[in-house]
């Protein structure tokens, strides 16, 4: 049984399915898909009929259980069809712009930068293969899109030919068939490409492009397209934003690290750290006491943290991933390429979506989009309408307060809001406080110490003190002692702080170095030069310190010409 709302829901998705034989609606649909490319056709359509200019939506539970932020009182859910055991009913999301936390964060996504072109141009063409055009990044999206729907128009026309009869498309042999439909989809997937990615669509795609759209004029046509342009973009979109990610990741393997700021006035001054000069020349950070590693984060700085300062929050959101949610099956999911099934209401990657020779598309699981420069949520080119958001669609909400106690509830208990392994290695590859404290830690640990003894001597050599890190405008503080290391978002790593105990830090710290990402290599190969140097000083100063006056015959056991 479906109830009035369903119903409704229901008729407002046909009736703009309906409405999408307009080229110029169909343009306007299409940037909403853009920015929704991981939701299936269906949800896009009602994305779109209720909140065009909608950026990253995820139901409630998500925005507070997984995001960390409530909806704001007043809003309006956005309501998606779906269907559960032969049953139908509505699941209302939110968009980020109805929501909020604490910390007045921005969320963000990721951006497109033209640096990248080259290895985008790279992941289509192992993607979807051959890119004739050697001209740019437009070209090989073309190249591309022209590949993707080629491949996978097979199992599209089919089902056309199944519902054609009460549409343009009637009476149309399969050569004009496929040149309409190649055409249509073809353009309109460029179109979100070039839209998400923030690049002038307009000049990808002329109206002539889009002359067969009225052609599709019925819900089944339309629809059948719509999944097409909707899997082709998707997949092309995944590719290219994982892409971007890997890049990124890259850049800051290789970038030098920003210049670290020292408040501890009882600290010696920095003016003989060991191989200091080489590491500076090798591009990479030089540190409170460290040596740079091989991973970095852009724009970090560092400052010497206090037990007492105050508790602040992220200046900048911890999770970039707001637009990648798996959506649950969406209404009418015995179609093919007609939903998106998700394990669980969730923000991350992994969908795989297609069937019968469409397309996959697996997501990663990666949830780090922490470490990647991004973008504010907003829109690119062209206009909104409104929508439709009525009162039809209002769905009871728990009050603000009630969302702030799960959203708080969920940073306690959530690992989501747990600082991410990958700033957790920048803090560990700056060391102590200490001066030489890198190179010292991997001297320690070129001796195959057990864990036990490299336990002792990381307490030894952290002993008790702190310091704080900007990571991307978010502020991180670390504080260390017998316990272990607290690190937490904000002014302050205390008690709730999390605690990474002292074998965990051995243990990880030994990890690093078998990467290569704790310290360069030039660190490394300093080693041996580094250990003489100490046991040259430790010689010296038990020479310069001897009381030869009362224990003459202690100076017999050094020979003069060592020194």
């Amino acid at each position: 049984m479906i109830t009035a709302k369903t119903q409704r829901i229901f008729e407002l998705m046909q009736e703009t399915q309906k409405s999408l034989s307009d080229p110029d609606n169909w343009t306007a649909f299409l940037r909403t898909a853009a920015w929704q490319y991981k939701y299936p056709f269906e949800d896009q359509v009602l994305i779109y009929a209720q909140r065009p200019d909608a950026a990253a939506c995820a139901s409630m539970e998500v925005w507070n259980k997984r995001m960390h932020r409530w909806i704001n009182k007043g809003s309006k859910g956005i309501a998606l069809l779906r269907e559960t055991g032969g049953h139908y009913g509505l699941e209302y999301v939110f968009d980020v712009a109805d929501t909020s936390d604490r910390y007045n964060r921005e969320l963000r996504l990721w951006q497109y930068d033209s640096r990248y072109d080259s290895a985008i141009i790279e992941t289509l063409e192992n993607t979807f293969g051959e890119i004739k055009s050697s001209l740019g990044i437009r070209e090989a999206i073309h190249d591309a899109v022209h590949n993707a729907v080629e491949d996978n128009k097979t199992d599209y026309l089919h089902e056309i030919g199944f519902v054609k009869n009460n549409s343009l498309l009637n009476g149309l042999d399969s050569v004009n068939l496929d040149y309409r439909f190649r055409q249509t989809a073809e353009a309109s997937v460029r179109y979100i490409v070039m839209c998400r990615m923030g690049l002038n669509a307009g000049d990808v795609m002329e109206r002539e492009d889009l002359e067969f759209i009225r052609d599709f004029n019925t819900p089944e046509t339309i629809s059948i397209l719509g999944n097409a342009v909707s899997s082709v973009s998707e997949h092309a979109l995944r590719n290219i934003s994982e892409t971007i990610r890997a890049e990124q990741r890259r850049e800051k393997f290789d970038e030098r690290r920003n210049t670290i700021y020292n408040r501890d006035n009882n600290k010696t001054e920095r003016t003989d750290n060991y191989g200091r000069d080489s590491i500076q020349n090798s591009g990479r950070l030089s540190d409170t006491g460290a040596d740079g590693s091989a991973g970095g984060i852009q724009d970090r700085e560092i400052w010497d943290a206090e037990t007492d300062i105050s508790q602040g929050a992220p200046q900048e959101p911890v999770l970039d991933n707001a637009d990648e949610r798996n959506a649950p099956e969406s209404f009418g999911g015995d179609r093919p390429n007609s939903g998106r099934a998700g394990t669980e209401d969730s923000v991350t990657d992994g969908t795989v979506r297609g069937s019968d020779g469409g397309i996959e598309s697996p997501g990663s699981a990666e949830v780090d989009g922490t470490d990647e420069q991004s973008s504010p949520v907003g829109r690119g080119d062209g206009t909104r309408r409104t929508g439709i958001q009525l009162s039809l669609f209002d769905v009871p909400l728990p009050s603000e307060e009630e969302q702030r106690n799960i959203v708080m509830s969920a940073e306690r208990n959530s690992s989501a809001f747990l600082v991410p392994q990958q700033i957790i290695d920048e803090v560990l590859t700056t060391g102590s406080n200490n001066r030489d404290s890198i190179i010292n830690i991997c001297s320690r640990y070129s001796k195959n110490k057990s864990s036990e003894e490299n336990v002792e001597f990381l307490k030894d050599e952290y002993k008790q003190g702190g310091k704080g890190f900007v990571f991307d405008g978010a502020k991180v503080s670390v504080w260390w002692n017998a316990e272990g290391m607290r690190i937490a978002y904000g002014d302050r790593a205390d008690d709730l702080g999390q605690l990474i105990a002292w074998e965990d830090i051995d243990k990880r710290i030994g990890e690093l170095l078998e990467l290569g990402r704790f310290a360069p290599q030039e660190t490394l190969d300093s080693i041996n030069e580094y250990e003489r140097k100490k046991a040259a000083d430790a010689v010296w100063y038990m020479y310069r310190d001897l009381d030869t006056e009362q224990f003459p015959e202690m100076k017999e056991l050094f020979e003069e010409e060592w020194f």
